[in-house]
């Protein structure tokens, strides 16, 4: 009796590697993921050089976590077993009150110390008046929906900066 169960759990784990095989085979790539809202990995092209380089086992371990069949579901899932738990952060994300969802900002985003050295350069290449307009996040407009206690960057504060250093 042992012997036929250990069968049948490497025929059913086979069958289920088999098939995921198959769909990331049969399966059309995704380009965007409108769930996530952001642009997944697509399958590496094989040379030479990217497996010296050993990029294109990375590029591909990028692939087969971004095109993972009925991934979707699987981040739905994940969301939905969060909720269930009861906790209010996901993956940098906090629900605040009437479901509101804000991004978790507790230290200054690089980018915009990239940013302004970027619209500094360009203002010193080009002679043209030019306007920027920061635009706060979420959290910021909607103070009154953020949990309480949530550690933020005071991004008034932060855009004043960077009004006064441009």
């Amino acid at each position: 009796m042992r012997k036929l169960l250990d069968h049948i759990t490497i025929i059913l784990f086979g069958a289920f590697i088999t098939a995921i095989f198959l769909l990331y085979l049969l399966l059309p790539q995704t380009e965007f993921s409108d769930v996530e809202n952001r642009y997944l990995t697509l399958r590496p092209k094989i040379s030479f050089e990217s497996l010296a380089k050993g990029s294109f086992m990375t590029d591909f371990d990028s692939y087969t976590a971004e095109q993972l069949p009925f991934r979707n579901a699987f981040v739905k899932l994940k969301a939905l077993t969060e909720k269930f738990l009861l906790k209010k952060e996901n993956n940098n994300i906090v629900e605040g009150s009437d479901s509101y969802l804000f991004e978790k900002l507790s230290v200054v985003n690089e980018r915009l110390t990239k940013n302004e050295e970027i619209i500094k350069s360009f203002a010193k290449e080009n002679d043209r008046r030019i306007n920027v307009a920061i635009v706060p996040n979420s959290f910021e407009i909607l103070k009154e929906k953020v949990p309480r206690g949530l550690p933020l960057v005071d991004e008034k504060k932060e855009i004043d900066k960077f009004y006064k250093d441009l």
